[in-house]
This record gives structure tokens, C-alpha cells and sequence, in this order.
């Protein structure tokens, strides 16, 4: 039988009894009927149906609901919204997945990302890699931008402008700033700094607090910038004592030129200069 067009408003059928007509719009068609070549819009939903083809064929499908469990194709792209759907095929054939929400249950290797990152509430994995720079909120000692699994108030965050800090149980513990590397108490109190008011060639500074009476430092051991011949300093704030103590039986010793001049004895003697078996 040629192929054709078919016009007509009913359709004539024999039976045993004799010819039946009915209208077209009244027809059921049932089975696997195959239309092959034709194209078209759909303005009716489709619903548990395989869509099998080539990519491409299908330039927009609109819906409120869309019942595709599965995608499997060689390339694609998604202009609007997906959420629910497994979406699957070798890394790379998507080259950017852009959407407002998503849920991702696989891997997605050399791809793009790209739109608001906090839609991504958890990335994990065996290893990440970043090619550029990651820039994350400064944070606080409580909750540190970068923190640990199970541990959130512990971690490294930034306290203040070119200030890197590490927090332990919610408090600051350490930081780093563009002028001095500190020890601090809970909070944020300096007990002990590296550098503090250095200036100039290789000048050395240790501070010791430990009090709020002076805090810059209590004590401070300095190496001067004045060269290969500089001098070194140890300073005492306050009115306290400053002691030099041998907690145990030995005796203290001053040296000049690598040589002992003066000595301080557990039995209460001062001797200068030493005499042989002093």
C-alpha cells in the first residue's frame, strides 16, 4: 500500500456483522506504534515515557514536573533548574552546570561550577586541588573559616586586617600579624611576642608580658641592629625584683671575652677575679 495522506472525520472497519464507523477523536491506539522522521511540538505532558535520541533533538522541553529519573547522553545543556535527578556520563560532556539548586550524589570531574557557591552545602571527597586562589569569610575564634570535622571552633581564621590567628575550643591562641608573631591567653590578651616594635637591620625582639601594667612587655631580651658588633639587652619593667636564680646547688657565673670573672657560691661567697681550684 503507497504511503499518503489520510483525510477523514470517522473510521469505517469490518466486522462480522458488518460495517462499523467511529470517530477518530474516539480511537485508543495501544502497543509500541514506531514514528520514525517526524518532528514536532508537544503541548501535552509526557509521563512515564523513555525518551531516546540523538542530543540536540529536543531544543526545550517545558514542564512544571519532570519525571526523568535518569539522563544519559553525550552532551547537554541545562538552562533551567534540576533538582532530583541522577545525571550521568563521562567527565567533561558537561562543561558548566549552572542552577539555582541542585543535589550532586556523584562525582562531577573537569567540570565547571560556576553561580552562588553556598547552594553547595557539603563538597566532599578523597582530594580537592585548586588551580587558583580560595578566598573564605575571615571568621572568628568560635567558628574559624577553616575549621576541622567534628571540631568547628578550632581552626585558622583572620582576627583583624594582615592578621592570621589559630583558635583552639573557641579562643584565640596564636596569631600573626605583618609586624609580630604572638602567644596569646584565652582571648586575646599577648602573653608572649616575637618582634614587637622591630625595626631596621635583623633587630631581635622577645617580649615577655604577663601583666596589664605594662603591655608591651615585662621583659624583653633584645639583639640591636648596630651589626656584627651589636649589643644585647635584657630589660626588667617595673618595680619587682629582677632575680637570677639557681634553683638547685650550682653557682652563678659572669663571663667576658669567654673568660669567668665573677662568681656567686651556694655558701654566700662573691669571688673575683678566680684563683686556681676556686
Amino acid at each position: 500500500m503507497p504511503y499518503g495522506i489520510l483525510k477523514a472525520d470517522t473510521l469505517t472497519y469490518y466486522t462480522a456483522t458488518g460495517d462499523v464507523s467511529v470517530a477518530i477523536s474516539g480511537i485508543a491506539i495501544s502497543g509500541s506504534p514506531l514514528i520514525s522522521g517526524v518532528s514536532g511540538v508537544f503541548t501535552t505532558s509526557v509521563s512515564g515515557a523513555t525518551v531516546t535520541g540523538n542530543a540536540g533533538q529536543f531544543t526545550t522541553i517545558t514542564g512544571g514536573t519532570a519525571q526523568f529519573t535518569n539522563i544519559t547522553g553525550v552532551s547537554g545543556t541545562f538552562t533551567s533548574r534540576i533538582s532530583g535527578a541522577t545525571v550521568t556520563g563521562t567527565s567533561g560532556q558537561f562543561t558548566t552546570l549552572t542552577a539555582t539548586t541542585g543535589v550532586f550524589t556523584t562525582s562531577i570531574s573537569g567540570a565547571t561550577i560556576s553561580g552562588d557557591l553556598g547552594l553547595f552545602s557539603t563538597i566532599s571527597g578523597s582530594q580537592g586541588f585548586f588551580s587558583s586562589s580560595l578566598s573564605v569569610p575571615s571568621g572568628t575564634a568560635g567558628s574559624p573559616s577553616i575549621s576541622f570535622n567534628g571540631d568547628s571552633n578550632t581552626g585558622i581564621y583572620s582576627s583583624a586586617t594582615d592578621q592570621v590567628a589559630i583558635s583552639t575550643n573557641g579562643s584565640q591562641r596564636f596569631r600573626i600579624s605583618d609586624a609580630k608573631v604572638e602567644v596569646v591567653n584565652p582571648g586575646t590578651t599577648t602573653e608572649f611576642s616575637v618582634g614587637a616594635g622591630a625595626t631596621g637591620n635583623n633587630l631581635a625582639v622577645i617580649n615577655l608580658i604577663g601583666d596589664t601594667t605594662y603591655p608591651d612587655f615585662g621583659l624583653r631580651l633584645i639583639r640591636t641592629n648596630s651589626g656584627a658588633n651589636a649589643s644585647s639587652q635584657i630589660n626588667h619593667r617595673g618595680t619587682g625584683l629582677l632575680t637570677l636564680n639557681a634553683v638547685d646547688a650550682g653557682s652563678i657565673q659572669l663571663k667576658t671575652n669567654d673568660t669567668e670573672r665573677l662568681r656567686l657560691t651556694t655558701s654566700s661567697k662573691v669571688r673575683w677575679p678566680l684563683r686556681s681550684g676556686d
